[in-house]
């Protein structure tokens, strides 16, 4: 169990710990039922005044005309506004970034300050107390020190002239603005990013690749983007990207840029085959964690949680012995896990990925552990479930305190897309009809389909309600 919090005391921990046993012991209960064994005790499970979330979505048409698309200026993958905005002071050092992280910067930080080392004092003051997570511009001017944002990155930009200037005020709000696909004059619904100059201002076609995320929502968004930068959200349209069949249920936190593979183990048995495939992804949960607690630190998230997410690799370390020795023991071995280079995640993709893999995957995997802790027959895999269904329930339990945390601090059109995503993850994990084999089924302790139905009605009816 994680030792950097005390569980006993995590309401959220134990309102889950309570829903997963009473869920799983319905689900059992339930199969003897079916099989005029019994009766399903009528008790009601504990309250949770969580998240409510719904997913809201429209149609997007095609406006009626096209012009050519003004190219924001890319730099391969990255964008770099600042090389093509009229900021309305002269300072000697300019930086674009999402909290602390800068993205692009231009001229020399501190230049022409009286003294340079108050300068950079007052910029390490302003990255510890002063920087929201959000997108926004640090300046120095001699020795004044500025970030702008929001409201205020509208008085550095003055009248909005530039495509970038309108692009710039989209990303602060929220939306997710990325170089990836070349603007096409010739089909700009084809392109990623486009921008069209109007005479009052801009239209903005934001068509965003999760390139980080195996699978789920994709929002793509037509704002308009007045002169004086006001932002008015035209037309929106979500889609669902389907999970290839074997993602599914998959145990602990899947990292940016996974590559899935479906031979994950090796060995002639089944039940140790199923068994690696389980320490496969346990282990690659080490490095989500760890690229999780980097990004938090980024993002400027309370240091309680970056604490919570490297206890949490330190769990999956444990975790993935546990499962490789089980697999060993059933005579499969375990492939190792490989990741893709990935770009660094603006905070309403880390809330995403968690909204995702975290309070929807994350939970129901604990919920299963804890299933398999009750329901397994053979002494060793059941002493290893119930530890392993203790420490993934206090990861679940952390993945919805990040998740509070972290809706508060994007906008209500990125948390519209995190509750979207919350549902389709739901929808993908009901639409999966695979069962394992009775012999594997039997051997582990898992649910049957109808088994898993009804946990999952209960993850939702207890968390999303």
């Amino acid at each position: 169990m994680s030792g950097m919090t005390s569980t006993s005391q995590d309401p959220i921990y134990l309102f889950l710990r309570g829903l997963f046993a009473t869920s799983s012991r319905r689900a059992l209960v339930a199969s003897l039922v079916s099989a005029g064994c019994g009766a399903v005790p009528d008790d009601d499970g504990p309250d949770f005044a969580g998240v409510s979330a719904t997913a809201s979505s429209s149609e997007a048409s095609e406006p009626a005309f096209a012009p050519l698309a003004l190219k924001p200026t890319c730099d391969g993958v990255l964008w770099r506004p600042l090389t093509a905005i009229a900021p309305t002071i002269a300072p000697n050092y300019v930086a674009w970034r999402s909290g602390a992280q800068i993205h692009q910067q231009l001229g020399v930080r501190c230049e022409g300050a009286e003294d340079p080392r108050v300068c950079e004092a007052a910029v390490r003051y302003v990255d510890t107390h002063g920087t929201s997570p959000g997108y926004n511009v640090l300046s120095t001017t001699g020795d004044n020190v500025e970030t702008w944002r929001d409201a205020t990155l509208l008085d550095l930009l003055g009248v909005v002239d530039t495509a970038d200037e309108a692009l710039m005020l989209a990303a602060a709000a929220g939306y997710l603005v990325s170089c990836y696909g070349a603007p096409n004059d010739l089909d700009p619904s084809a392109s990623q990013l486009n921008a069209f100059a109007l005479p009052d201002g801009w239209e903005l076609w934001l068509n965003p690749s999760f390139d980080t995320l195996a699978c789920g929502i994709v929002s793509r968004y037509r704002l308009h983007v007045s002169s004086s930068g006001q932002i008015t959200e035209l037309a929106r349209e979500d889609r669902d990207l389907p999970c290839p069949p074997s993602l599914p249920a998959m145990p602990g936190r899947r990292p940016p840029g996974l590559v899935i593979t479906t031979e994950s183990r090796s060995g002639p048995s089944r039940i140790g085959a199923r068994v690696a495939r389980d320490a496969h992804y346990e282990a690659a949960s080490v490095p989500a964690f760890e690229i999780l607690a980097r990004e938090l630190a980024m993002h400027g998230a309370p240091a309680s949680l970056r604490r919570r997410a490297l206890d949490a690799a330190d769990d999956e370390v444990r975790h993935a012995q546990m499962m490789t020795n089980l697999a060993n023991r059933f005579g499969a071995s375990v492939s190792p896990h490989s990741l893709a280079a990935t770009r660094c995640r603006g905070l309403t993709e880390v809330v995403l990925d968690n909204a995702v893999e975290g309070c929807i995957g994350e939970t129901f995997a604990a919920m299963l552990a804890t299933f398999q802790s009750i329901n397994c027959p053979d002494v060793a895999v059941r002493a290893a479930m119930r530890s392993i269904a203790a420490d993934e329930t206090e990861h679940a339990a952390f993945s919805w305190h990040l998740h509070r945390w972290g809706t508060m601090r994007i906008g209500e059109t990125s948390q519209r897309r995190v509750r979207a995503a919350q549902r389709a993850a739901l929808r993908r994990l009901r639409a999966d009809t695979s069962e394992p084999r009775p012999v594997v089924a039997s051997a582990l302790g898992l649910p049957t389909l109808s088994q898993r139905r009804q946990l999952l009605d209960s993850l939702e009816a207890g968390l999303l309600g």
